[in-house]
């Protein structure tokens, strides 16, 4: 009988073990998981989260397409976005707080070729975000 409980012992220690690496493994790929995050952003610094700011760039965009479309005849001027060709053109400003995105869209209309077209948005230390599209 005394062999039975000291390799039921045996067992349940093997058993905690495997359950505090296999913890502590999950934990691991945790930290190195949100380190890597692409979305990750220092918003104490830029007032923004970047995925906050790629949104804000967005509708700035949509508002300009909004207004062009009211003049332009022939339908409307769609905005089609990559979303890692978005995420890997946001950088931190180089001039001070705030974020910078250069990256383009492709811009397209019934009945018309589509056309990639760059563009340049910023935000500032207050957060106010800025576009630029090319000509």
């Amino acid at each position: 009988m005394t062999q039975t409980h000291s390799s039921h012992t045996g067992s349940r220690i093997v058993l905690w073990l495997v359950l505090l690496l296999s913890l502590l493994l999950l934990g691991g790929l945790t930290v190195f998981a949100v380190s890597r995050n692409p979305l990750y952003s220092d918003v104490g610094r830029n007032k923004l989260s970047k995925y906050r700011f790629i949104e804000e760039c967005k509708s700035e965009l949509g508002k300009q397409l909004t207004e062009i479309n009211k003049t332009v005849q022939g339908g409307a001027i769609r905005a089609d976005f990559d979303p890692r060709r978005l995420v890997a053109g946001v950088a931190n400003n180089p001039q001070g707080a705030g974020w910078v995105l250069g990256s383009q869209f492709t811009a397209s209309r019934a009945g018309a070729p589509s056309q990639d077209v760059p563009f340049l948005c910023q935000s500032d230390a207050q957060g106010k975000v800025q576009l630029q599209v090319a000509q």
